[in-house]
């Protein structure tokens, strides 16, 4: 019997197979999350972006995005940090947890070891993964979706309205440029694009000059860009609360009468003041005759002291040497105002009769 007869049939059955087999059968499997590449799968590396600088501040109508964390801090320089750290996993390592992430227990954090007031998640799949600080390459402990195809959302979930967030954005397989969509009560407020770093990050802030941010989701970028995100900070609108006094010597000896209005403006935070006024509503029955001021300028036509910037905690003084030129009651009203929100108005005026 002839067994080579059957060779011709056996080549053809075995190209017919090859053919039927899905393209890329052989190809080496690829990571599809930070747990496959912990396992020695190769991830895919991107391609180098061509990054064009961004502007440190741009604008929209009610929204203002951030490229400069100093500008941002600068900015807002109160607001609640979290840095990642603290997690249940060991140095240059990636554990996994089902999200999202807040300051609850979890399989990635130990209960209150993350600050209240938001959560990390991603979409459609959920899990979150941890890389601690060598892991990749990164510098410090961060955190982002699991999976490569999962996108990103921070929700804020405390009780105090946010105004202002920022964060680090990483893509240790290749920098990839993102859609960033901030969310209100009622729905967007806007979007924007950002192109994340490698293994260090790139910054990304914003603020609402509206409606408080109650969501941001990140999308977009490719199959694997595994974003990442370190150095959270998120808060509420500037607020310096000032704080006025007023008080009067009067020296009945003289005739007329003269006497020493004394006006105390101080910041009691928590952010400095900045473009600090103070209006004195001097009576028209009286003539100033002299004035002293720790800072800023005293106008005595317009009573308007332009007291400039307080910090927290700092204060400043005037002093009014005036004469009473009629008999009578006098009464004025002295207020003070900044560039930032005040929490608590009731203490920026002061009447004096």
């Amino acid at each position: 019997m002839n067994r080579n007869r059957y060779a011709p049939f056996a080549g053809l059955l075995a190209a017919a197979l090859l053919w039927l087999l899905p393209q890329g059968a052989f190809a080496q499997e690829t990571a599809r999350s930070f747990e496959d590449v912990q396992r020695g799968l190769p991830a895919v590396v991107e391609a180098p972006l061509q990054m064009e600088p961004a502007p440190a501040v741009s604008k929209t109508a009610t929204l203002t995005f951030y490229t400069s964390r100093p500008t941002f801090e600068a900015d807002f320089p109160v607001l609640t940090e979290e840095d990642f750290e603290g997690s249940n996993f060991p140095p240059a390592s990636v554990g996994t947890c089902a999200g999202p992430i807040d300051s609850g227990a979890s399989g990635c954090y130990p209960a209150g070891e993350l600050v209240d007031g938001f959560e990390l998640g991603g979409f459609p799949i959920g899990d979150i993964a941890i890389l601690t600080t060598g892991f990749l390459g990164v510098t410090s402990t961060v955190a982002g979706p699991n999976f490569f195809s999962d996108d990103s959302f921070f929700n804020f979930t405390g009780p105090d309205d946010v105004f202002a967030a920022g964060f680090e954005v990483l893509a240790p397989f290749g920098a990839e440029t993102f859609d960033i969509e901030i969310f209100g009560p009622s729905g967007s407020l806007g979007t924007t694009t950002h192109t994340s770093g490698t293994t260090t990050g790139t910054f990304f802030g914003v603020a609402s000059d509206g409606d408080p941010i109650v969501r941001i989701e990140i999308t977009g970028g490719t199959g694997s860009s595994a974003e990442l995100f370190d150095n959270l900070a998120f808060g509420g609108k500037i607020e310096a609360d000032l704080w006025i006094e007023k008080d009067v010597d009067v020296n009945f000896d003289t005739n007329p009468p003269t006497g020493s209005y004394h006006i105390h403006v101080q910041n009691h935070g928590p952010a400095d003041a900045t473009n600090v006024f103070v209006q004195d509503g001097l009576s028209s029955a009286l003539t100033v005759l002299d004035w002293q001021e720790t800072q800023g300028t005293f106008d005595p036509f317009s009573g308007g002291w332009t007291v400039g910037d307080l910090a927290a905690g700092e204060e400043a003084e005037l002093w009014i040497d005036v004469r009473f030129d009629a008999t009578g009651e006098y009464c004025n009203l002295a207020w003070a105002e900044a560039d930032e929100d005040d929490p608590d108005p009731s203490n920026n005026n002061v009447e004096l009769c």
